[in-house]
């Protein structure tokens, strides 16, 4: 069962989101920030415009939010911000969470849903994207200095 994360769900989903980026290609360069994801999480649950979704165990979640594009045009979109699954977690748990996302987003406010795996498996999530409908928009291109 997907539904709404609660404040006392925050510590897990610091964990889970610890999890995610500890299993990430960019585990070697970066770390969570807790008391700053602590404060995101927070204002991603009581926030209007933003929402957090776990599962029964919270061994799933997804952050995400409703935004112009770029910020500045009147094109809404629905993306997440952190969208990750636990090894083990029920079958259909990730899916789950990024349609209770859409679902609350809304058909009628938002014209695009834009979805992305930067750290985990691109290619392997390609694939599930473009069965769901998803088709590829461009490319995010990176530099380490």
């Amino acid at each position: 069962m997907i539904r709404e994360a609660l404040f006392q769900d925050i510590p897990k989903i610091i964990a889970l989101g610890k999890q995610a980026v500890g299993e990430s290609r960019i585990s070697e360069i970066c770390s969570v920030d807790e008391p700053l994801a602590k404060a995101v999480l927070m204002s991603a649950i009581s926030g209007p415009s933003s929402a957090v979704f776990v599962d029964t165990n919270v061994s799933g979640v997804i952050v995400g939010n409703i935004a112009p594009m770029y910020e500045v045009t009147d094109l809404n979109v629905v993306t997440h911000h952190l969208w990750y699954v636990a090894p083990g977690a029920r079958p259909g748990t990730a899916m789950k969470l990024l349609d209770a996302l859409h679902d609350w987003a809304g058909p009628t406010a938002i014209k695009r849903h834009l979805v992305h795996d930067m750290i985990v498996d691109p290619e392997k999530s390609r694939k599930l994207f473009e069965r769901r409908g998803y088709r590829l928009a461009g490319y995010l291109y990176e530099k380490e200095d």
